[in-house]
């Protein structure tokens, strides 16, 4: 394969070279820490932060194959068994990159998001794991496209469509305030829908599910 570096200056390639080997460092360490975060069952290390949801560990696993495909493109003098590698990791990722966006634009589930492990839809708190529902996506679609064409339809007309929403808190209260809401609901479920303390005062503030 031809140089195609060659006409740049050397301190400039070392810089570049630098930050590429950093990145797939960082890469590296988030993708590490999201697996072991699966094999030993900690939600921490599952989540890059408090209120996101939980890294898909075949992401996680993305991610340290990215990194260390970059670690080898870095090689200035790479083997063919290097290069086979390299290019082996790169197909990898594209693939499971394009089987996961098939699932979002046919609909269908190709179990690949629990191939390495099970996730739970509590874990992952919708019905399809890892991505929005059918229900709420389809309802978020149709609106905005009602209020692009201007059409003065029942959605348009809810007051969650025509209000400005509360802004969410800061963290870490709105990861408090995540979890607080989310045990309040699985409670709720368990005692046949009769909601505690928490859900009424959201109800009562106009942030509740029956506000």
């Amino acid at each position: 394969m031809p140089d195609t570096t060659s006409h740049y200056p050397e301190e400039q390639l070392v810089r570049y070279r630098a930050i590429s080997i950093g990145l797939a460092v960082v890469a590296f360490c988030i993708g590490s820490a999201g697996l072991l975060g699966w094999i030993l069952d900690n939600d921490f290390l599952k989540k890059i932060h408090p209120a996101l949801v939980n890294m898909k560990a075949n992401t996680a696993v993305c991610l340290m194959l990215v990194a260390a495909s970059c670690f080898l493109i870095n090689d200035r003098s790479p083997s063919p068994g290097k290069r086979f590698v390299r290019q082996l990791f790169a197909a990898i990722v594209a693939v499971v990159g394009l089987v996961t966006l098939s699932e979002h634009i046919f609909g269908w589930n190709t179990g690949l998001d629990q191939l390495l492990f099970h996730e739970t839809q509590e874990e992952a708190g919708l019905s399809f794991p890892g991505r929005m529902g059918v229900a709420a996506s389809r309802f978020g679609a149709r609106s905005a496209l009602d209020l692009v064409d201007g059409r003065d339809t029942e959605r348009t007309r809810l007051r969650l469509v025509r209000s400005k929403p509360i802004p969410f808190p800061p963290e870490p209260l709105r990861w408090a305030g995540i979890h607080l809401t989310t045990r309040a609901l699985t409670r709720a479920d368990e005692r046949e829908g009769r909601r505690g303390l928490w859900l009424r005062l959201l109800d009562s503030v106009g942030l509740g599910f029956d506000s």
